[in-house]
């Protein structure tokens, strides 16, 4: 069973070891905590402070969200991806941001992870009392819109981002 768990270092093994997998392939690192420099027990344990300070809004992205919750998607004792679930956006995380980043490590891929992972974020976006709850993607991602719209997404409008340059997609789930 997929399950959301707040990351603690029982898990440093599994992570580490999933990083790894994601930095040989060599594909895009989402969400954003995962390109932190993590190669090490030291690393985690730095990692996990960060994950702490961010539930408190202690970050240097308060220009995108005030608080964040960090969860790995888990089943049984393997970790599948990791998620960030963002809350009490600014106006520039509204539009490019998002309150849901996901990410499923290459090897779990096209295995149905990830729409079974966003499902379990906007349960956990209700939880929180996050309405309306917005999911963006870069423009050239033909994955994450046939994701967002399969888990009741709806096409917002399309911004362009001066922070990466590129145009971004927005959805809402009500």
């Amino acid at each position: 069973m997929l399950t959301l768990i707040n990351p603690t270092i029982k898990d440093q093994d599994q992570y580490l070891e999933m990083i790894k997998e994601w930095i040989e392939d060599g594909s895009y690192l989402c969400p954003d905590i995962l390109e932190d420099k993590t190669t090490t027990k030291n690393d985690y344990k730095i990692l996990l402070q960060r994950i702490e300070n961010t539930k408190k809004g202690i970050h240097n992205d308060l220009d995108w969200y005030q608080f964040g919750h960090y969860l790995f998607l888990k089943e049984e004792n393997e970790i599948i991806g990791v998620i960030a679930i963002r809350e009490n956006l600014t106006e520039l995380g509204e539009n490019i941001w998002g309150n849901i980043a996901l990410g499923i490590r290459p090897s779990k891929r096209k295995q149905g992870y990830a729409k079974k992972g966003l499902k379990l974020a906007i349960e956990k976006c209700k939880e929180l009392k996050i309405s309306p709850i917005i999911a963006c993607h870069y423009i050239e991602n033909n994955i994450s819109p046939k994701l967002i719209t399969a888990c009741g997404g709806k096409y917002t409008n399309t911004v362009h981002s001066t922070f990466s340059n590129k145009e971004i997609k927005r959805y809402i789930f009500e």
